[in-house]
């Protein structure tokens, strides 16, 4: 035909035949390796979440034995600390399918900004390093595993005796609300006090009040007539005072309770060791003094050891000669001046405190002046057992000077 072309294709059917079928083997082929390929990385995303599980299981179970088999939870620094690490230092470790068995990436909880790690925040499980495991968070995700590396020891040595410190500061607060109340309040200050003892036993200020507790059951023992009782507590109260003295030389509690159960022990010593307490009760009653020169429980005990210098009898004195270099002096003008100090310091009533003023101007003879501290004295609350035997003189020197 005229100015068209007219193609001819001869294609051997047999060709055409292998052609095809070629063809179909290929695409066959390519669909059946995408299949497989596919089916192999489905069973692998299935086995990683297997073992996520099983590892889950196994670790939850191990942590519910181990805490079955303690009531109480262990009191040292680093198991303490493990539990209540900040989440600033905790780390997590998070499976999911794009995950290989090779390794693994971990990212400090509450950074967003991921490049505030160090070479400490990634781990592999080829690392030496000991992980100890903590799955008993609440407040973290379900499926991850939180772990703290000894590799962050020296980082972390400050937390790690934060709780115990804390406790330590709770049950000081809560004794010190305690020690200055009724006889039930003081004998639960001193059963807190004793149910810590071995675990703080080498803290002052742990030891100070407790024998500042034990000295209070002292006077327990003696309003209650049981006046073997009140030697033994004096005695223990000592001990600890001395222990709280072998750590801290630096502390006006410390010397003041030294001093205080020193003069305690007098009453039960001979007069040779009573001189030598005295002078003890002196030498840190002053320390505390130069520490904490505006402490009304001071100047009173300063008042209290010229009280008893002021009466020391010619015997008393003569031994005191022979035995020491330098025998004490005071004068009751002396020793009033000390009280009154105490008074100025504390002027909410302190019983005790009256009483002694009292006393003072009746030895110089002083009655009139002796009477009206008495009704002051008589007039301020009895509030702890040392106040109740307090009142008794009072109530006795009422009845001689009223």
């Amino acid at each position: 035909m005229s100015g068209s072309r007219s193609i001819n294709l001869n294609i051997n059917p047999k060709v055409a035949v292998v052609t095809a079928l070629g063809t179909g083997i290929v695409i066959g082929a390519g669909v059946a390796y995408l299949y497989t390929r596919f089916h192999e990385h489905a069973h692998l995303v299935q086995q990683i979440t297997n073992l996520h599980v099983s590892i889950l299981e196994v670790l939850k179970k191990d942590l519910t034995s181990s805490h079955s088999g303690s009531e109480r939870p262990c009191s040292c620094g680093r198991c303490s600390s493990l539990s209540t690490r900040s989440p600033r230092f905790r780390k997590t470790v998070s499976f999911s399918s794009t995950a290989t068995t090779a390794s693994y990436r971990t990212a400090l909880e509450g950074d967003s900004d991921n490049s505030r790690a160090n070479d400490t925040d990634y781990f592999s499980p080829d690392e030496d390093d000991d992980e100890f495991f903590d799955l008993s968070s609440a407040d973290e995700s379900e499926g991850a595993i939180v772990f703290v590396s000894q590799g962050d020891d020296s980082r972390l040595k400050g937390e790690e005796d934060q709780p115990q410190e804390d406790q330590l500061s709770r049950l000081l607060e809560q004794v010190d609300s305690l020690v200055e109340g009724c006889e039930e309040d003081q004998t639960q200050a001193y059963t807190l006090l004793k149910a810590e003892e071995q675990l703080y036993c080498r803290n002052a200020e742990f030891l100070w009040r407790l024998a500042k507790s034990t000295r209070n059951m002292s006077c327990i023992e003696e309003k209650n007539g049981n006046l073997e009782n009140k030697k033994n507590y004096i005695f223990e109260a000592y001990s600890h005072a001395a222990q709280a003295l072998e750590l801290d030389e630096d502390s006006a509690e410390v010397h003041k309770w030294y001093g205080i159960l020193a003069g305690a022990k007098g009453e039960f010593l001979s007069t040779k060791e009573r001189i030598h307490n005295g002078q003890l009760f002196k030498l840190h009653i002053d320390r505390a003094l130069e520490i904490k020169p505006r402490d009304a429980t001071l100047h009173h005990l300063l008042g209290r050891f010229c009280y008893e210098v002021a009466q020391l009898s010619w015997l008393e004195r003569r031994v005191a000669a022979a035995l020491f270099a330098e025998v004490p002096s005071a004068t009751f003008e002396e020793t009033l001046e000390h009280f009154m100090a105490a008074e100025k310091l504390r002027p909410s009533g302190w019983k005790e405190n009256r009483l002694f003023i009292a006393k003072c101007y009746i030895l110089m003879n002083e009655f009139s002046l002796a009477s009206a501290w008495l009704e002051q004295a008589a007039s301020a609350p009895s509030v702890t057992p040392d106040d109740e035997i307090v009142h008794k003189e009072i109530e006795e020197l009422q009845s001689k000077y009223s």
